[in-house]
């Protein structure tokens, strides 16, 4: 009896080590497979490809792309400025395009203007003419535009309009157009050159007894040659400072009177 006794209670033991040993084992098991499937995803959920292409902050490659877009074109405009690059060559200068509706803004996203320029002017300046008939000082305003590519042949030229009105009523104003070449051969200088033609409001020729005679210029065309020497100062990156000196004359082609004038004077300019 005492020797059953002793093998039931060890039958037991093993019972009980074996039972606990399996449950150990089974709840370890049951553990992984549970933790395996949170992390994987439902298969209704979305596709296997999308899941790859979303971040843990949220963001898809495509946001990311354009973000990185919009990080360079800010820097871009923010250095477009800089002294290191020449200035007024012309060529086509990136824009960055802002969502405010203000003129300021529209006119600096614009893929088509330059620079504009307005300043006070000597009228009929004795210079390359001798007799400064005509006396006072004009207003002057000029635009420039982005040079297109077909002139990156000869240099790539700024197009540009512009006008001068004299403060007295009974003087020469003309409105001109033509291509503005520029250089910067320093850091701090740049130089203008332009050439173009010009239609004024002043007379062709005045009869021996004319009131007019010897007191206005004579140019003897309607339509005259424009050219124009400027040498300027940059500052603040979009700005400029200049003295320009023009001169418009028919250079022969009319067989009448040819005086022609000089305006001699300072200008503003601001880039864009």
């Amino acid at each position: 009896m005492e020797l059953n006794l002793k093998k039931l209670t060890l039958g037991l033991y093993l019972l009980g080590y074996f039972l606990l040993s399996s449950a150990h084992a089974a709840s370890y098991s049951a553990g992984y497979d549970v933790g395996s499937t949170v992390f994987e995803p439902h298969p209704f959920s979305i596709k296997k490809q999308t899941v790859k292409q979303i971040y843990y902050d949220g963001s898809s490659p495509q946001s990311i792309s354009n973000t990185v877009r919009r990080i360079k074109e800010k820097q871009t405009m923010t250095n477009k400025f800089s002294y290191d690059s020449p200035i007024l060559t012309g060529a086509k200068k990136d824009k960055l395009i802002d969502d405010s509706s203000g003129f300021l803004n529209v006119l600096e996203s614009s893929s088509w203007l330059s620079e504009i320029k307005f300043g006070i002017l000597k009228h009929s300046a004795a210079i390359s003419t001798s007799t400064p008939k005509e006396k006072g000082a004009d207003a002057n305003f000029e635009v420039l535009f982005v040079s297109p590519k077909f002139l990156n042949y000869i240099w790539s030229p700024r197009p540009h309009i512009g006008a001068s009105v004299n403060a007295s009523s009974k003087d020469t104003d003309q409105v001109y157009t033509g291509l503005t070449w520029g250089w910067e051969p320093f850091k701090h200088l740049f130089i203008d050159a332009s050439f173009g033609f010009s239609m004024h409001n002043g007379v062709r020729g005045t009869p021996s007894n004319d009131p007019l005679e010897g007191r206005v210029r004579e140019f003897g065309c309607d339509w005259l040659f424009r050219e124009s020497l400027e040498f300027g100062i940059p500052f603040l990156r979009v700005q400029r400072v200049s003295i320009m000196w023009d001169h418009i004359s028919h250079g022969g082609i009319c067989a009448s009177e040819n005086e022609g004038m000089d305006n001699l004077g300072l200008r503003y300019g601001y880039q864009f």
